[in-house]
């Protein structure tokens, strides 16, 4: 029995703990000078409700932050997950705040089953996708701000978390650390060589 008890209290508390998360899908992995570079926003990992099912997105909204030197803001598309009652759109709107912050933000004014209907079964969607040129050679890393995700109800999300993404534009090459084993091993031999020659 103590089993038991023990069992469901873990249950609990790893329902409770789960964090929402945003995280980006870039559309390639190769971008020059010149191309359109597309980040997908997806949101995974829903929280559950006090039963244990998952939450239904009922509005979103965030700050998309990014290097300006490397990206210009095009346009953005929004997914179909939330836009999704028969006779009013959802409120959709994305602003260029400058300085690399872009913010979006959508709200659904479904009745919850139609959002149930989108969304049953989905444990991951697209949110947004974001269009950018690509101005200049270097590293861009996406980072989010200020999320604030609501249900249907439009009670806020309990734990939200994120994931950036970074991306090497153009010919900016990463060069790879040498491991510190290596490091180490090529010291010894310098070492031994200096011994031996004395």
């Amino acid at each position: 029995m103590k089993k038991l008890i023990a069992l469901f209290a873990t249950a609990l508390i790893s329902l409770s703990s789960q964090a929402t998360l945003l995280s980006i899908d870039l559309d390639n992995t190769d971008y020059q000078v010149g191309d359109t570079l597309q980040a997908n926003v997806i949101i995974s990992d829903i929280e559950q409700d006090s039963l244990g099912f998952q939450k239904l997105l009922g509005s979103f909204d965030f700050d998309l932050l990014f290097d300006s030197s490397i990206l210009a803001y095009q346009s953005t598309t929004f997914g179909s997950f939330l836009d999704v009652d028969p006779s009013f759109a959802s409120d959709q709107f994305d602003a260029d705040l400058g300085m690399g912050d872009l913010y979006v933000s959508e709200i659904s004014y479904a009745f919850s089953d139609d959002l149930f209907a989108a969304q049953d079964g989905q444990s991951s969607f697209l949110l947004a996708s974001v269009s950018f040129d690509v101005l200049a050679d270097g590293l861009n890393t996406f980072n989010f701000a200020d999320i604030l995700l609501a249900d249907d109800f439009g009670d806020d999300f309990s734990s939200v978390s994120s994931s950036g993404t970074e991306v090497i534009v153009g010919g900016a090459t990463s060069v790879p650390e040498m491991p510190s084993l290596a490091i180490f091993a090529l010291g010894l031999i310098a070492l031994v060589v200096r011994q031996r020659k004395a």
